[in-house]
């Protein structure tokens, strides 16, 4: 933690930061199997369906095994992009609905039908750029906990202060062994102070440390603190 760090103007009398960290913004353990987990599933439902004629009866050709496999690896690609960005899950579930679509048209209709696919483009576009800029802001954060306190800040840019309800609680990965996971903090109402001097309240709210390593050495070391 550098001495220029919002932070260490925000600490009162006595109050000493027991850990520091950062969220990952790049592949770690678990998310490449998520991604193999996602196209897996995808492959396997559509040749089910497939081979049942499911999706014939809905007026929907029926997948052959190459574009199966291309349509679950567009989706094993997006959970492993929106997962390095911790873009959440509604934008995580938004863009997996719609790039495998998105896809699977541009397969099958080819050079002929891509004016038709414009705004299904724009569609998507926006909400890879979304993801783009959830990234940037993740790669900024920085997460600090005191005994009494948690702080989420943008060095340079703000930082949000407050009290602590009760004990951290990890949620390590099971994809990851443990190795990443989040942490769930109950925080009462706190503050948000910019290095501009604006100084606004936040109400009280459940936050999130994600995609921090080892979520419950974390815990531990905070109630060695205690």
């Amino acid at each position: 933690m550098s001495e220029g760090s919002l932070v260490t103007k925000e600490l009162r009398p006595g109050e000493s930061i027991v850990w520091s960290g950062k969220p990952s913004t790049r592949l770690v353990p678990g998310d490449a199997e998520a991604a193999l987990v996602a196209s897996i599933t995808l492959f396997a439902a559509l040749n089910i369906a497939s081979v049942f004629h499911l999706t014939e009866r809905v007026g929907i050709p029926s997948f052959g095994v190459p574009l199966a496999a291309f349509a679950g690896c567009v989706l094993g690609l997006t959970f492993m992009v929106t997962r390095v960005a911790a873009a959440g899950r509604p934008l995580t579930i938004g863009v997996a609905g719609l790039a495998p679509l998105f896809a699977v048209a541009v397969w099958v209709g080819g050079k002929d039908k891509l004016w038709a696919l414009a705004c299904p483009a724009c569609s998507l576009g926006f909400l890879l750029l979304w993801v783009a800029l959830r990234w940037v802001e993740h790669r900024a954060t920085r997460y600090h906990l005191s005994r009494n306190r948690g702080f989420i800040e943008e060095p340079g840019r703000y930082i949000i202060s407050f009290e602590l309800e009760v004990a951290p609680v990890a949620h390590p990965s099971r994809l990851a062994q443990g190795r990443v996971g989040s942490l769930e903090l109950q925080a009462a109402r706190g503050t948000i102070r910019t290095t501009r001097g604006v100084h606004m309240a936040v109400p009280a709210q459940t936050r999130r440390f994600v995609r921090i390593p080892f979520p419950q050495e974390v815990v531990r070391a905070w109630e060695g603190n205690g």
